[in-house]
């Protein structure tokens, strides 16, 4: 049996075709194992090093997301809490996600979410000696371990800085625009943090996680231009992140949901809902035409939507004729904007979530195909 250890982890992800060039030899630089705590949260479970030390290294070294925090610290190991609110990412999303960001030596990087710190010791080992990473982290629990974990493996305040703060607001007096800024945080859809493009120098890139009630994964790459804009693609890859804090939008009741109330529609369709919502690219064009809308999808017995901010529902359940029956309620008939969403799609050849295009301004943001 091979030992487990970074070097396993690289070949791991080698083998998976989930290794960028050049990032195998930084993954066994910077040591997972000094940045994970000894009590952990595996595939929502907890795990104790202590007393499972073989899973806990097979954890921390294997292709696998670990969680440090639940509910802000307010739920202690080993209770589960109901949000996970820090953990280790898969390291397949973080090489990933550094290698869009496309970091050079010398370069001054802004982190937003500086979590246990092992994705700014990987930034701090990509800048070199002459570079310079300033890393914002919101929670000052975390924040303060991150500084521990970074100084316990031996990284100085010279060469990286953790700050307790809002990542949303970035780091407005830092004396210098940065060359690129990473979020290990998702940012709602139409709310990436202005503050991010104006900190950041023309040419310099942004990358972070962006999500929609509908769905969270993709991830965004951003271009700072000469005036003040910023243009984003969605990458290939994709990974489902925490939010960003003070973005956080509280979870849709299931008791949201009556379908005894005396006003509810209800009527046929045809449209197919776990072709609409089981699948990534038609999801994310419902997603930007229901930003606020979430959705419970269990295969061939039902579909859910709810909304809410404005109260509406829908619930769709097949029928015995092939088709599907449709109950609706509130000012916004959700499945109506679905069916409507969803034929947009289909006209325009069905766009993959690289078609996409994002367009930041002082004032406003938006998204739309790119070829349109």
């Amino acid at each position: 049996m091979s030992r487990i250890g970074p070097e396993s982890l690289v070949r791991e992800l080698d083998s998976a075709g989930l290794l960028p060039a050049g990032f195998g030899l930084l993954l066994c630089e910077v040591l997972r194992d000094r940045f994970t705590s000894d009590l952990v949260w595996v595939d929502g479970k907890p795990l104790s090093k202590r007393e499972h030390p073989t899973a806990w290294w097979t954890a921390v070294y294997s292709n696998t997301s670990v969680v440090t925090q639940y509910d802000d610290g307010f739920t202690s190991w080993p209770e589960v809490g109901d949000r996970a609110s820090c953990s280790l990412s898969m390291p397949s999303v973080v090489v990933g996600m550094l290698a869009l960001l496309d970091v050079q030596p010398g370069h001054c990087v802004m982190e937003i979410g500086a979590g246990s710190g092992f994705n700014t010791a990987l930034l701090s080992k990509l800048v070199g000696r002459d570079g310079e990473v300033v890393s914002l982290e919101v929670d000052p629990d975390l924040a303060g371990t991150a500084r521990q974990n970074l100084r316990h493996s031996g990284y100085k305040t010279t060469e990286v800085q953790v700050f307790t703060k809002d990542g949303a607001h970035g780091l407005p007096n830092w004396g210098q625009p940065f060359d690129r800024v990473i979020s290990t945080a998702a940012v709602q859809l139409g709310h990436v943090p202005y503050t991010w493009v104006e900190q950041t120098q023309p040419g310099g890139v942004i990358v972070t996680p962006v999500r929609a009630a509908l769905t969270s994964g993709p991830l965004v790459r951003f271009v700072v231009n000469n005036d003040g804009t910023a243009t984003g693609r969605m990458a290939s890859m994709g990974a489902a992140f925490m939010e960003l804090r003070s973005q956080r939008v509280a979870w849709a009741d299931d008791e949201l949901i009556d379908e005894s109330a005396g006003d509810v529609s209800q009527r046929s369709t045809e449209h197919d809902p776990w072709l609409m919502f089981g699948q990534f690219a038609p999801r994310w064009a419902l997603a930007v035409a229901l930003p606020s809308c979430e959705y419970d999808l269990r295969e061939r017995e039902y579909l859910r939507l709810m909304d809410p901010v404005s109260g509406s529902w829908a619930v769709v359940r097949p029928d015995d004729r092939g088709g599907c029956v449709v109950r609706q309620y509130g000012v916004r008939r959700l499945w109506d904007d679905a069916e409507a969403a969803f034929g947009w799609w289909l006209d325009r050849g069905k766009p993959a979530g690289a078609d996409w295009e994002w367009t930041i301004t002082p004032d406003s943001q938006t998204i739309r195909l790119a070829s349109e």
